[in-house]
């Protein structure tokens, strides 16, 4: 099963565009997340749209709500111990729909999905204004390569190439190649036809590659 977290602000419309798009299928709970009204404007306006969200809620079929209102007129590190205390009681997958509301409080949200994905799995969801493209964020910073040896093969994988290929353009053994290329993970994408093993850098490596190109 899965819970799904909403951040909310005074706005039910993305909320139930979002559980549109995604529908109801196999959701547990939703934990609706808010920043703690200080005046009464801003207190009716939340009201509303927690109300229309859980009468949504309750057509679509989803009884176990619950809301989070956090104090987030104090520190980072505060905000995420109030998201901790709620989110440590899920026991279930959880889906992060980071669509509205305060932005101190979706960049809480994210930074604590980080974190909860070395625990169980965590999706995280962003959409455009339009709510018409999703995006699904990634959760991990990739390993950046330590040696020239990595940095090397890196940038020589700017094209898709075999193994045997690579071993002879950087005049390396065919097992040297294959322990680098393993020891970058995520940043060379490889694979296989039939017997030959053909890689080249993923996106991710040549975003590193872009950053730390003036070193």
């Amino acid at each position: 099963m899965t819970s799904i977290v909403f951040n909310i602000g005074f706005s039910s419309e993305y909320v139930i565009k979002a559980l549109t798009y995604r529908g109801v299928q196999g959701v547990n709970k939703v934990l609706l997340v808010t920043a703690l009204a200080k005046d009464e404007l801003s207190k009716k306006r939340n009201e509303d749209a927690i109300n229309a969200i859980l009468n949504y809620l309750n057509v679509v079929g989803i009884k176990n709500v619950k809301v989070l209102s956090v104090d987030v007129d104090t520190t980072f590190n505060k905000i995420l111990l109030q998201l901790s205390e709620e989110l440590g009681k899920i026991d279930d997958d959880i889906e992060f729909y980071l669509i509205g509301g305060m932005r101190i409080l979706l960049l809480s949200l994210y930074y604590i999905a980080q974190i909860l994905c070395k625990i169980k799995k965590v999706k995280v969801i962003a959409f455009d204004e339009s709510m018409r493209t999703s995006y699904e964020l990634l959760l991990s910073i990739p390993k950046i390569p330590t040696t020239p040896s990595q940095m090397e093969l890196l940038k020589a994988l700017s094209r898709r190439q075999s193994v045997a290929e690579i071993s002879k353009n950087l005049n390396k053994s065919e097992s040297t190649i294959i322990k680098q290329i393993e020891s970058l993970g995520e940043l060379i994408d490889c694979e296989k036809s039939g017997k030959t093993r053909e890689c080249e850098t993923a996106i991710l490596g040549k975003v590193i590659l872009n950053l730390i190109r003036g070193d």
